[in-house]
């Protein structure tokens, strides 16, 4: 069994060879990107090197900044320090990119009663968790499998090994298996983890409090594979992440799809110091479609890179999106020092609509919406759209109260909704300074 189970290793990169300090690094490949997880014992700078074994024209790393790095005969040289999170490209392609992930090395908790060596390949299947479990992936662990909590307190997973869905892929249609599910659970710590592949979405606490996702990386190409999805939860922390999902990056939500639970409100959620790479479903920071509850209110989304935000071709992708579906009041939302890289669809894209996910008879509002140091520094310049609704009834639902402040679009302010590329239909108080 130990030994079908070193086979179920993830393949490694044929185009890419990384080394850390002068010893190698694993570099694994998936269908759309390659990476290595760069552990390192302290906030030093360290050199890291990447041969690459195929000919290219132009290198781009990102999120895009002045760096030192040399380019010699296909070997990269630079220096990387715990919480560097890299996209290096080559020649505009975007399903070849090598994920450089670098974080500060976790030790084994004192606690830990769920223990991943170094080394080892083991399968879980779905892990049930209890109230104060704590589970470690040490730096090399390959686990295979889900992990899942039912109203517990204190639950932390923790370590730099790597969470592989592989596994959990079913024939569709197949339930819906999420790679680390918290229910009504409290006090809740995930830290250091690569999670990849998993078949739907991949951290997601519902109806929860006082969580807390802290230098995770996604890497995942599966539809529907959204990154973390916040589900009638409060207080939760999103922070120093890498997200690459080909559906939302991060979302706020109320449904019930997992547990009638989830349709509670959701407040006080912060995501920041993230980089975010949205493929060609989804959207990069989502509220939405699912809002079934009274409010989703005090949501921060700061100091977040956006390399990526392909084109969806459905009209509902974007970086910015607040798709309204259900009866929930949708407020007091701020988006702060946020570089877009590459957005190919949409910009912002705030709705009020029934969709097909809707399960309220009632639509709801979207109000008090503040942007602030907001910079498209590359790439297209892509339209937004506000749009309110009106039922059948000629009951109407107005987006008021939406304010933008240094905003920039390739170094040029925006300061109306003709230079912002923007079509605002039953808005009102939508203001630029």
């Amino acid at each position: 069994m130990q030994q079908k189970m070193m086979e179920l290793r993830p393949e490694l990169s044929r185009l890419y060879a990384v080394s850390l300090q002068g010893e190698d690094v694993p570099v694994y490949h998936t269908a759309e990107a390659d990476y290595a997880i760069l552990v390192v014992c302290d906030d030093a700078p360290q050199r890291v090197q990447v041969q690459i074994r195929e000919n290219f024209e132009r290198l781009v790393i990102r999120p895009l900044k002045e760096r030192d790095y040399t380019l010699e005969n296909g070997t990269l040289t630079l220096t990387m320090r715990a919480g560097d999170k890299w996209s290096v490209e080559l020649d505009g392609d975007l399903i070849r990119p090598l994920f450089l992930l670098c974080s500060r090395y976790i030790p084994k908790p004192a606690d830990a009663n769920h223990v991943f060596a170094a080394g080892t390949v083991t399968f879980i299947g779905d892990m049930e968790l209890a109230s104060g479990d704590t589970v470690y992936l040490e730096a090399g662990a390959i686990v295979h499998g889900s992990f899942r909590a039912d109203h517990a307190e204190g639950i932390t997973i923790t370590g730099n090994g790597l969470l592989v869905g592989s596994l959990l892929h079913e024939p569709e249609p197949a339930p819906r298996r999420l790679m680390m599910r918290f229910l009504a659970c409290q006090n809740v710590q995930v830290s250091g983890v690569t999670l990849v592949d998993g078949p739907c979405w991949h951290v997601v606490p519902i109806a929860c409090r006082q969580v807390t996702v802290r230098d995770v990386n996604i890497i995942t190409l599966k539809m529907c594979g959204d990154g973390i999805d916040v589900v009638g939860s409060e207080d939760v922390l999103i922070e120093g992440c890498f997200i690459r999902t080909n559906d939302d990056c991060i979302v706020v939500k109320a449904n019930r799809y997992d547990d009638p639970m989830g349709c509670k409100d959701a407040r006080n959620i912060l995501a920041r110091d993230c980089v975010l790479w949205n493929a060609k479903c989804g959207n990069a920071m989502e509220i939405g479609y699912e809002t079934s509850c009274t409010e989703i209110c005090d949501v921060t989304f700061e100091h977040i890179a956006v390399i990526h935000c392909q084109l969806e071709g459905w009209q509902s992708g974007g970086v910015f999106t607040i798709h309204n579906g259900d009866r929930g009041h949708v407020h007091r939302i701020q988006y702060r020092h946020i570089t877009v890289e590459d957005a190919q669809e949409k910009l912002v894209d705030f709705k009020i609509l029934c969709s097909k996910y809707s399960v309220d008879l009632q639509r709801g509002q979207i109000s008090d919406i503040a942007f602030e140091h907001i910079h498209v520094v590359e790439g297209p310049f892509p339209p937004s759209i506000i749009r309110g609704y009106e039922s059948e009834l000629a009951e109407k639902h107005v987006v008021s109260d939406i304010r933008f402040r240094d905003f920039t679009v390739h170094g040029t302010p925006v300061t109306d909704r003709l230079s912002a590329r923007m079509i605002l239909e039953m808005c009102q108080d939508v203001t630029f300074s």
